[in-house]
């Protein structure tokens, strides 16, 4: 996509710009940007799927993340069937335990919103915290598909799909994100 592309290269000039001009100041990009915290929230990133790795082997790895510190872990999903997906899930949150936000991203990986949505609804009982990149971000159409689906059936009143550009949300907020509940960015912990 020509417009990707485009953005992307945007993005890298101005964050050299703001990189010259933190060097002339003397000062942090995140000083420039008006920031006043030296600290932020991480999570880890793994949950990656690879031959022989099981839902326990899973779970032992984001265990792994929490035992080190982190808070919050994020694993893929949609690249197997809805109920191999839900027993990733069940595991990874039985490793990790109730009070660690477990993000999912899907990268793009589900053929199509009837599949997404209905692992979403398998998912939902081990709380969620977002679901990344359901589809392609230029993907309007199934984006608002999913949207309209997700908010038109009772089954799924409770998911909240946060996408990029011109999809209305049931909090009018833009997100790259689908969320199993209404809530903020990794932001209080």
């Amino acid at each position: 996509n020509k417009r990707v592309n485009l953005m992307a290269a945007l993005a890298g000039i101005d964050l050299a710009l703001w990189d010259i001009k933190g060097k002339a100041m003397k000062l942090p990009m995140w000083r420039l940007l008006g920031g006043d915290q030296r600290e932020v929230a991480a999570y880890a990133s793994g949950g990656y799927y690879l031959d022989g790795k099981t839902p326990k082997k899973l779970g032992q790895e984001l265990a792994g993340y929490v035992k080190e510190g982190f808070k919050a872990v994020k694993m893929k999903v949609g690249r197997l069937s809805p109920k191999e997906e839900e027993a990733r899930m069940k595991a990874a949150r039985e490793a990790v335990g109730p009070d660690v936000h477990i993000m999912l991203d899907a990268n793009n990986a589900w053929p199509d919103v009837d599949t997404a949505l209905r692992t979403l609804l398998l998912l939902r009982e081990f709380n969620p915290y977002w679901i990344e990149e359901p589809f392609a971000e230029d993907d309007a159409p199934r984006l608002g598909e999913a949207a309209r689906e997700a908010l038109d059936r009772a089954q799924y009143a409770d998911l909240m799909i946060w996408l990029p550009g011109d999809i209305l949300t049931k909090t009018d907020r833009m997100r790259m994100a689908v969320s199993i509940e209404a809530r903020e960015p990794l932001l209080d912990y």
